[in-house]
């Protein structure tokens, strides 16, 4: 694990950020381009299981759709043109959908997309854990030699029972079983989503998931509330008040103590989420944005706490 240490940290930051990092690590600003490799759900479009029940994809993803990737990434980095202080370089990060859903041979096309743009010094892959096998690992490792690589699985939780209550479609196991196959590739970091305030979840579930990815010595970790769209399932459950989502203190709260408990070299990439307002039911305070970062960070401060600072070996 390629760890510069909480002595790196922004000074008066008490977590790691992706931004220190991307800083240290690159020796400039670097943006994420996000793009649409139009590759969808295997839960949604085989009908096996229907997806999970929070997810509208239109919901967390407002980028350009029905258009080559490559030129999606030529208009990411052209918004950046002439803007005062640009990024040095970019990292393009297949979003939406399960991004290694399809044969090798279409994955290597799509993501050779990034090669046409010297400005793109990194690639992110957005995956589902079930979803990778030793063929399309080996060719992700393929691109460590030129870039920065990232898969981020959506972990969600570590307990399986929440996993088979929020319509996975697999446990905890097919997670660990992507990190280790992953990690034969050291220079692949990978990054955890995980979610806090999962149907019938408790503060021992929420810190018990984050002391799973410090035990694993993840590089990268996204936070993320749970939250209703239109269209899915959740939103039926909401209606009829079968489940209950966290007031704004109720997750900066949870927030903390999950960092807490991460590893003190893991970068936190995210502490929120966010979502289209056409199409959020609840919570309202999503729409806040930066409110919640504050919120979380004056947390750390009052209670004199930091990222890593419950972790143990």
């Amino acid at each position: 694990m390629e760890c510069y240490g909480s002595r790196q940290w922004r000074p008066g930051e008490r977590f790691y950020s992706f931004s220190a990092y991307l800083g240290q690590k690159h020796g400039g600003r670097v943006r994420k381009i996000s793009v649409d490799a139009g590759l969808g759900c295997p839960g949604k479009e085989t009908g096996s299981w229907g997806g999970c029940i929070y997810c509208a994809e239109e919901g967390f993803y407002r980028g350009e759709k029905n258009i080559p990737v490559k030129e999606q990434i030529r208009q990411g980095i052209d918004r950046f043109r002439g803007v005062k202080n640009p990024p040095a370089s970019f990292i393009v990060y297949f979003q939406p959908g399960t991004n290694t859903w399809a044969p090798p041979g279409k994955l290597s096309k799509l993501y050779d997309s990034v090669r046409a743009f010297p400005e793109v010094s990194g690639i992110a892959i957005g995956t589902r854990p079930d979803c990778v096998d030793r063929e399309i690992i080996d060719l992700i490792a393929g691109y460590c030699g030129n870039y920065e690589v990232w898969i981020e699985y959506g972990m969600q939780s570590s307990n399986d029972d929440t996993l088979r209550r929020i319509n996975r479609g697999h446990g905890y196991g097919e997670f660990l079983k992507a990190v280790e196959l992953t990690r034969r590739y050291p220079d692949i970091k990978i990054c955890a989503h995980l979610i806090i305030g999962l149907p019938g979840e408790d503060e021992g579930d929420f810190i018990s998931s984050a002391s799973e990815t410090a035990r694993l010595k993840l590089e990268g970790v996204k936070l993320h509330p749970l939250h209703v769209m239109k269209t899915t399932p959740l939103e039926q459950e909401y209606v009829s008040g079968k489940i209950k989502i966290l007031t704004m203190d109720e997750y900066i709260n949870a927030a903390v103590k999950v960092i807490e408990h991460l590893h003190p070299c893991t970068v936190l990439q995210r502490l929120s989420a966010d979502c289209a307002d056409d199409m959020l039911i609840a919570p309202l305070w999503l729409k806040e944005g930066s409110a919640v970062r504050e919120g979380i960070i004056k947390e750390l401060e009052r209670r004199n706490t930091f990222q890593g600072k419950l972790y143990s070996e």
